[in-house]
This record gives C-alpha cells, structure tokens and sequence, in this order.
C-alpha cells in the first residue's frame, strides 16, 4: 500500500470482499448487526466450495503429526497425507 496502485488494490479488494459478506448477509436471512467474519466464511462455503475444502485438508496435514501422537492416523477416502 505504499503506492497509488497499491492503495487502489487495497480498495477494490476490500470492496469486492465487502460485497460477499453483503450478498451472504441477504441470502442467508441473518438476523440482528452482520457478522462480518462469520458472513465472510458463509459467503466462502456457498461461492468456493473447493477454497473451503482446500482448508480443511490443509487443517489435517497440519495437525497429523499431533493425531499421530496420540494413535490416531488421518486419512481422506483411502488417500493419506504424508
């Protein structure tokens, strides 16, 4: 952001994100003040699926070791991470 070019990707991805949350905001009959991180993670679920799933086999290769040394081996339909 040190730059004007910068300073206008800051604005513009802010305002695209902002939008998300907003859309979600309508779609998902959210009562009372928005939640904006909360709506960002629905906005996320119903328009990246694959983003979503992308981080959850992310959380499982991070946390194998720990599963690991506790008995525990993680594996995804048959496919194991390693």
């Amino acid at each position: 952001q040190s730059t004007l070019k910068g300073v206008y990707r800051f604005l513009v991805l802010s305002i695209v994100t902002y939008l998300l949350s907003h859309w979600a905001y309508l779609w998902s009959d959210y009562t009372g003040l928005p939640d904006w991180g909360e709506l960002a993670a629905i906005a996320a679920e119903a328009l990246f699926p694959q983003l979503v799933l992308l981080k959850v086999l992310l959380q499982i290769k991070r946390l194998r070791q720990l599963a690991r040394k506790n008995g525990l081996d993680l594996a995804v339909n048959g496919w194991q991470y390693g």
